[in-house]
């Protein structure tokens, strides 16, 4: 997985990981989890230094809704080098349409 983020303070998180995803009991509903590092970038925001390099990690659950197209939401999270929350301290709720090309 490749992995991108930008914000509207001009920071941005670029990095690879991993991602899977699991069918429910019912087969349309799937749960996803991904974990990725990468380089942060902190832009305008004033406030917790952030480390250079940063982990990502995401939870969600969604609907598949045809062979190939999947609608989901997920919490994703940045994390510091000592995988706490602390710096940067940042979370974010995606609503997610992923189609297969």
């Amino acid at each position: 997985m490749v992995t991108a983020q930008f914000d509207n303070s001009d920071n941005y998180f670029v990095g690879f990981g991993t991602y899977a995803i699991r069918p429910l009991r019912s087969r349309r509903i799937f749960f996803e989890a991904s974990f990725a590092v990468g380089g942060y970038h902190q832009g305008t925001y004033v406030g917790k230094q952030a480390d250079d390099i940063l982990f990502r990690s995401s939870i969600g659950v969604g609907h598949i809704l045809s062979n190939d197209d999947r609608l989901s939401i997920s919490l994703d999270s940045l994390l510091d080098t000592k995988l706490t929350f602390d710096n940067p301290g940042k979370e974010a709720l995606l609503f997610r349409y992923t189609s297969r090309f």
